[in-house]
This record gives structure tokens, C-alpha cells and sequence, in this order.
């Protein structure tokens, strides 16, 4: 008896002590009251590409712009090697630090990019009604959400997508795609310049 008294008082203490995250509709009233939708972005970022079956991990970093109403995208890495990927009128260019050429290459090389291109301004505006869409949404803590995917352009490139935001919801600032690859690429947000002009040089590939 007292070992089934201890085993019950300790469920008990775990069930009550458990962290109870929002459901959908909170969130989504949560993030309605923080975020604002996302017409243009310029950062920072680290990308993280982990490659299980070759068992490595490759880590870059650089800056983005994205440019919602004229649907273009510009994706430059700076380290460990330049290069730079710009999604603009449905075709992928990309510049070559080494050789200096402006290349264009068929976007099915680089599917990551025309989906970040086509969905970056609905996930970072967190508009979850749009993304349920497309794709089943679950909470995974108070501050990050969960996509997997039932139809649509995500469906076919990823097995899921999770989003995560800062605690006082007010950005984003993780972004983690499970493709279908088995590969996972995780972007991480520095320095984000919401909803202002973008000059034109900046989408210049050099």
C-alpha cells in the first residue's frame, strides 16, 4: 500500500507539473495580437543542413532578402564559401564566388529554395489558418508549431516543417524542414528588417 500511495502521488506531481501548450486557436490569437504579416524581410542567417545518411552536417551563413509582391527571393552565403541564389520570375540564377559567373540552373536542383520563395511570407507571418491549408498544424510548445504536410507544393518536398518563434511571439526565428530526402535544414534568424523598401542593388548576384 505505501508504494501504490508513493506511485500515485508521483503521477500525480508529473500530470500537474506537465506544461500545457495552447491549442491551435490560441496560438493563432496569440500570434494575430505579435506578428505582423510580412510583405519584405532582410537578415541574417545560419543554415544547418544535417545529411544522415552520409552522416554529416554542413554550416553556412549569409543574408536574405525577400520581396513578397514581386515573389523573389535572394539566398547569398557568405561563409564558409561565397555563392549566392536569387528566385525571381520562376527562374533560379545563381552567382559563383570563385568564378564570378552568373549561372541559371533548373530550381528542381535546389527545391528548398522555390519553396522558401513561394511560403517564406506565410511563415513568417504565422498566419496559421492558411497554412492549415496545406498542411495539418500541432503545437509543440508555447512558442513553436508543427506543419506536416497534406497537399500542395509543401507536400511534395517535405515530410514537415516546424516553426519556431521567439518567446514573446513577436518574430521568427527558427525555420526546420524535414525533407523528403531524409536531409533536415534548419534556418536561424539574425537581425530581421521587416516590411521596409529593398533597394534594387541589393538583388544584383555578385
Amino acid at each position: 500500500m505505501k508504494y501504490l500511495i508513493t506511485n500515485i502521488l508521483f503521477l500525480l506531481s508529473v500530470c500537474l507539473g506537465a506544461e500545457s501548450f495552447p491549442s491551435i486557436e490560441e496560438f493563432q490569437r496569440q500570434l494575430s495580437e505579435k506578428l505582423v504579416a510580412v510583405q519584405t524581410i532582410q537578415s541574417d542567417f545560419t543554415q544547418v543542413r544535417e545529411m544522415p545518411a552520409l552522416e554529416m552536417k554542413l554550416e553556412f551563413a549569409g543574408r536574405l532578402a525577400y520581396d513578397a509582391s514581386a515573389s523573389r527571393l535572394l539566398w547569398c552565403v557568405e561563409k564558409p564559401l561565397p555563392c549566392a541564389f536569387r528566385m525571381q520570375d520562376g527562374k533560379l540564377s545563381q552567382w559563383d564566388g570563385e568564378t564570378g559567373k552568373v549561372l541559371s540552373i533548373p530550381a528542381t536542383k535546389l527545391p528548398w529554395i522555390k519553396l522558401l520563395q513561394e511560403r517564406l511570407g506565410q511563415w513568417l507571418s504565422g498566419d496559421l489558418p492558411e497554412l492549415r491549408k496545406e498542411a495539418e498544424v500541432t503545437v509543440l510548445a508555447a512558442n513553436r508549431v508543427r506543419l506536416t504536410p497534406i497537399g500542395g507544393m509543401l507536400v511534395t518536398i517535405a515530410k514537415a516543417v516546424e516553426i519556431e518563434f521567439s518567446e514573446d511571439l513577436t518574430h521568427v526565428v527558427c525555420i526546420r524542414i524535414e525533407e523528403k530526402t531524409g536531409d533536415i535544414l534548419s534556418i536561424h534568424f539574425r537581425n530581421a528588417i521587416l516590411n521596409q523598401p529593398i533597394p534594387e542593388e541589393v538583388w544584383i548576384l555578385k
